[in-house]
């Protein structure tokens, strides 16, 4: 066991934001299925996900191409974080990132007020599976 794990096992104050910490550790590094399964036991202790929460296990499923499980979290982020921006626009580099562009362009022209990470989320969805963008 890696010494963040440790650390987060051994605390006493998992707190929203040390749940948020290792999951995010997690995927972002070589095993992002590790994010997954700490996810999963932070909802077995009732622990409340949050806007962040849902972004980090979105990035956890597209670095994995984990396409199935990053849906189901897409369902779960439709019950009231879905007009947050930051998790909007992970949830377009989850689409991108498993080839479905279709998904991601529906997301982009529902938004009120694309970003810059937005629309870069986007165009480098279509570059990365060689298509291009259409009206």
């Amino acid at each position: 066991m890696d010494l963040p794990m440790k650390i987060f096992t051994h605390s006493s104050n998992r707190n929203q934001f040390a749940w948020n910490t290792i999951i995010r550790g997690f995927s972002i590094s070589q095993n992002p299925e590790k994010a997954l399964h700490i996810f999963i036991k932070m909802l077995r202790k009732t622990i409340e996900p949050e806007s962040f929460t849902y972004a980090f296990v979105l990035k956890a499923c597209a670095k994995m191409n984990a396409f199935q499980t990053g849906i189901c979290s897409c369902y779960s982020i439709k019950d009231g974080y879905g007009n947050h921006l930051f998790v909007a626009n992970t949830m377009i580099h989850f689409y991108a990132s498993c080839a479905n562009l279709g998904s991601a362009r529906k997301l982009f022209d529902e938004l009120y007020q694309p970003n810059a990470v937005t629309w870069n989320a986007l165009i480098s969805g279509y570059v990365q599976n060689g298509s291009l963008m259409r009206d």
